[in-house]
């Protein structure tokens, strides 16, 4: 383990600053809820565990997720450094990063979305939860600490380099700052292998909440968590491209009550008793007097 220098605390202040901007509840443009669809074994998992499934940002549908932000921080890092050997470090850092994993689980704010039934309705049917936007921000924050935040997705260009620059520029200055009062290579190498290992670290945090514009009907929003890959809480599925790793997130508060407050029945060839069926799973688990049920309208066959 190198020795860090004391741009690594610089760097995470900056970042934290940015973290808070982001959050949830640092946002005007909150809705009352937000929505997160999966399938019947989703809908008892999460209910039942208090806990929402991250997958790995490296293995979501769309393998150019990572790089867009990836991209745009090195991108924005070259307009303010001056210095093409660490540039070419920090590029490496980015890219090869193995210390931590990010893993997303997606939320959405139309809770009755057609491509989203595409993509996440069985056969059998599937299911929108609906959570109460800040009690979920609040139960994240409260049962993760820093490790985990809900955030919205930005898919303008200009918010998504409003954000970056916001802890890529500071940073620079710090690192030439520190650099100037430097002497020797030792100290040298010391400051720059801090300043492209922990700013690769938050550009690689940063990156899940930045989506190109193409995806901009998907109105999402993500709970992003940070952990070491040898942490005992990383835990793998089978998928179709072999193992997937993913992290269960604690979205439970502290009472162990999932903030939820819909539940919307995707298209099912039977609704009446796929929304009777819902209905006796929440009473079985003390919720159906605080969650609205309901069937959804999209005419969408699966069957």
């Amino acid at each position: 383990m190198f020795n860090e220098h004391p741009i690594g605390s610089q760097i995470r202040e900056i970042a934290s600053g940015q973290q808070t901007a982001l959050a949830s509840g640092q946002r005007d443009d909150v809705p009352d809820a937000i929505w997160h669809y999966t399938d019947a074994q989703g809908l008892m998992g999460i209910l039942d565990s208090g806990a929402i499934h991250g997958t790995s940002h490296d293995h979501l549908n769309d393998s150019s997720e990572l790089s867009h932000g990836q991209n745009l921080g090195l991108k924005i890092a070259g307009e303010f450094l001056d210095d093409p050997s660490t540039l070419a470090r920090l590029t490496e850092s980015v890219q090869t990063s193995a210390i931590s994993l990010t893993c997303v689980a997606s939320l959405s704010e139309d809770g009755n979305q057609l491509g989203q039934w595409r993509a996440y309705c069985p056969e059998y049917g599937g299911y929108s939860l609906g959570f109460l936007t800040m009690d979920l921000a609040r139960s994240i924050a409260t049962q993760n600490g820093s490790k985990a935040i809900l955030a919205k997705v930005l898919y303008d260009k200009a918010d998504q380099r409003g954000l970056l620059e916001g802890l890529i520029k500071p940073s620079a200055t710090a690192f030439h700052e520190a650099r100037d009062d430097i002497s020797n290579e030792e100290k040298f190498e010391e400051l720059s292998s801090t300043f492209c290992e922990v700013l690769a670290f938050q550009i690689n945090w940063f990156a899940p909440v930045l989506k190109h514009f193409a995806f901009k009907e998907e109105r999402e929003w993500r709970v992003i968590y940070r952990g070491d890959t040898r942490g005992a809480n990383l835990q793998f599925r089978v998928g179709k491209r072999g193992l997937i790793p993913f992290a269960p997130i604690r979205i439970a508060n502290a009472d162990d009550r999932v903030p939820i407050a819909f539940l919307r029945i995707g298209p099912h060839p039977d609704s009446r008793d796929a929304w009777l069926s819902a209905r006796w799973f929440l009473h079985a688990r003390n919720l159906l007097h605080r969650v609205d049920v309901s069937v959804s309208d999209v005419p969408y066959r699966t069957w």
